[in-house]
């Protein structure tokens, strides 16, 4: 059985849960758990690192692989590591489970989520069985779409708005 950990979290960083549809309590505030620099240097690091991993760039990358871990900690610790998330995370934490981020705010959501580390492990989240999900927060509760055909045809569209 798959766990759904949803996490809601508001334009001003108010968390609150709920666990495969049922609602736990509020959770607390957030607070940004990267710095911009940070954020900064991880896009450099997952986009422009990898076209010239050598030369003058090769010390930059390295110290920024050597973050990871520890913006995966800090992420984990301002998130997952509260009283009662910590709680629902420990006993869902052996199977598999996806984490939902929903936010009207696109900060909350452009966070690198996939980073979540847990202290007790050694590798991120999303490669101890945990999936990773964002989704702009609505009001209006999702319904069932009916197919009249008996294929579904989906075209996915990726925008990079820098053309890159």
């Amino acid at each position: 059985m798959v766990n759904r950990i949803v996490l809601d979290v508001d334009a001003a960083g108010s968390l609150s849960m709920s666990v495969d549809g049922a609602a736990v309590e509020a959770c607390g505030e957030l607070r940004p758990p990267l710095e911009p620099n940070s954020l900064r240097d991880l896009r450099w690091y997952l986009e422009d690192y990898l076209r010239a991993p050598f030369a003058v760039f090769e010390d930059r990358g390295a110290a920024i692989s050597r973050r990871l871990t520890e913006w995966g900690h800090r992420l984990f610790g301002d998130v997952l590591d509260r009283a009662p998330v910590r709680q629902v995370y420990d006993r869902v934490r052996d199977g598999a489970a996806e984490v939902v981020i929903r936010s009207t705010a696109p900060e909350w959501l452009a966070l690198p989520w996939e980073l979540l580390f847990d202290p007790r492990d050694d590798a991120p989240l999303v490669l101890t069985g945990f999936g990773i999900a964002r989704s702009p927060r609505t009001d209006t509760e999702p319904r069932t779409l009916r197919v009249a055909a008996r294929r579904l045809r989906v075209l996915m569209v990726i925008c990079r708005p820098e053309g890159t």
